[in-house]
């Protein structure tokens, strides 16, 4: 086995690191920088007022859906849409909701 293949090598920013340890604190510093936020604290644009909701509204965005809402919107959607992360789509829903209406309330 060459040498070169036996050592581990990783690339980041042009840079090669032979060990380990290098790639772990390359690897980490790269995505540190890459996610790093340099305005964390963003300003409104000026001239704009926010007016603020009222706690019968607040409370509105709070409350659990009903059952009622729920199976109206599942049914509401079209069949056809793509599946979501769990594989499943609106089809099936629709077909099974009441068997697996229980796993959601």
């Amino acid at each position: 086995m060459q040498k070169s293949q036996s050592l581990l090598e990783n690339a980041i920013n042009d840079q090669v690191f032979g060990e380990e340890s290098s790639i772990k604190n390359a690897t980490v510093h790269f995505y540190e920088n890459l996610l790093h936020d340099d305005h964390p604290q963003r300003s409104l644009p000026d001239g704009i007022s926010y007016g603020t909701i009222g706690m019968e509204d607040a409370f509105f965005l709070v409350k659990d859906f009903l059952e009622e809402e729920v199976t109206n919107a599942i049914n509401d959607l079209r069949k056809e849409k793509a599946p979501g992360p769990d594989g499943l789509n609106i089809a099936f829903f629709q077909r099974c909701w009441d068997v697996v209406k229980g796993d959601f309330f």
